[in-house]
């Protein structure tokens, strides 16, 4: 990494144990934004590293503990990915950008540079840096540059139906932009032909399904979107059937309970008849 980032001198901390980036301006301390601070510090926001903040030597630092964390160019490059699986990954990138306006958070305030993205291997998460000041960053650059480079090499196009040729169309399209590339990439999950994607990022069983098809959520299977119609109840595993409800078993067992006391019954009357008849 080198010593600027966004107009930041970045360094790390050697003085700690830790791994911790360390981002400082001349100017940082008037620039912070006073809310956005406090509410990442009082929330825990899924998949952002808000930063501490230190005075030191004079100068005002933000610090950013990213131990046991690699950076998203360092984990692609130790691993073998498909196209597929790095797109799920810009998902979540987009998915967390997009999902951090809840908290009033700028879009703009997120590092998106794929050695300040970080990764934990296992199990597989995303992180983002985000820096409480206004930043003239154009968030929509910023991503185009990282989408292409995670997927400059996967495209292909001979192939028209290869998603990540498909998405590379869109980041170069004039039109680009961050809610509408959300979109783009909604479609390219949605039109996938099985298994799609790493199984650590595999959404959960809950993840609103579309009506045509069926996601693959068992462990031991991985993840992916089987086609087709839907001929298994809600929250099936492809090609299995979803455990009942509580309330239906229940409700077998009991006409179970129910039948083989009518029967034990009838034997009851059965034998008291028959030895009336006797006597």
């Amino acid at each position: 990494m080198g010593d600027s980032l966004l107009g930041f001198k970045t360094f790390w901390d050697t003085g700690s144990s830790r791994r911790v980036l360390v981002l400082t301006t001349e100017e940082l301390r008037t620039e912070l934004i006073d809310f956005q601070v406090e509410m990442i510090a009082r929330n825990k926001i899924p998949g952002i590293i808000g930063p501490g903040i230190r005075e030191k030597d004079g100068e005002t630092r933000l610090s950013y503990d990213v131990s046991g964390l690699v950076s998203l160019t360092d984990f692609v490059k130790r691993q073998k990915f498909q196209a597929a699986d790095l797109i799920l990954i810009i998902d979540r990138i987009v998915s967390l950008i997009l999902e951090s306006k809840s908290f009033l958070l700028d879009d703009r305030s997120f590092v998106l540079e794929g050695n300040c993205i970080y990764v934990q291997p296992k199990p597989l998460e995303i992180f983002l840096l985000y820096i409480p000041v206004e930043l003239n960053q154009d968030v929509n650059c910023s991503l185009k540059t990282l989408v292409i480079r995670l997927l400059g090499d996967k495209g292909n196009p001979v192939s028209p139906d290869n998603p990540a040729q498909e998405l590379l169309e869109a980041v170069n399209s004039e039109s680009f932009c961050l809610s509408g590339f959300a979109k783009q990439l909604q479609e390219v999950k949605n039109n996938a032909r099985g298994p799609m994607f790493i199984r650590d990022l595999a959404p959960s069983p809950t993840y609103p399904l579309p009506a045509d098809r069926i996601y693959a959520v068992d462990p031991e299977e991985g993840g992916g979107w089987a086609t087709g119609e839907r001929k298994t109840r809600p929250g099936s595993v492809a090609g299995k059937s979803a455990p009942e409800p509580g309330w239906v078993s229940t409700l077998r067992l009991n006409w179970r309970t129910v039948l083989l006391g009518l029967f034990g019954a009838l034997i009851l009357v059965a034998a008291a008849v028959s030895r009336l008849l006797k006597t």
